[in-house]
């Protein structure tokens, strides 16, 4: 979701558009390390891409569905994040591993993981202890670090 954000802001940054807080904190060192001009060709490269097929593999609609004016910002990612990860995670090309069944040696590439894979021509595998949690900090949509895993407030 987030590489959909920078993406999404990167076409901004070239329109020149002003970026919301999150886009400000994602761009920051890609700006730095490679200037304006070469991140905005990123955004070029998304909104062609966008165009042309309507929605980028691993791109959500909440980002790809946004006109280039719209900025993206912590509280946006707040109220998406929930919705976007459940309904991610519930595809079969997003398998929670447990870290003890892997030293166990146990396999965790289930015959509908690799059948989620072909599907969906890509796959994450994340570590169940970092499974999204929704976790509340009264007066902030920013990140928070909560144990081992990122989680935000709704």
């Amino acid at each position: 979701m987030l590489f959909g954000v920078v993406l999404h802001a990167a076409d901004r940054l070239r329109q020149g558009e002003e970026l919301t807080d999150l886009q400000h904190v994602l761009l920051g060192t890609p700006r730095e390390m490679l200037g304006d001009e070469e991140v905005g060709e990123w955004g070029r490269v998304y909104r062609e891409a966008v165009s042309a097929r309507g929605k980028p593999t691993g791109v959500p609609a909440v980002i790809t569905g946004r006109a280039v004016p719209e900025g993206y910002g912590f509280a946006d990612l707040a109220e998406d994040l929930p919705e976007v990860a459940a309904e991610w995670t519930a595809q079969s090309n997003w398998p929670a591993v447990n870290s003890e069944a892997l030293t166990a040696g146990e396999a965790f590439d289930s015959p509908e993981f690799i059948e989620g894979m072909r599907e969906w021509e890509w796959a994450v595998t994340v570590p169940a202890h970092l499974a999204v949690q929704r976790w509340r900090r009264p007066g902030t949509h920013r990140p928070q670090v909560a144990g081992p895993s990122w989680s935000w407030e709704r």
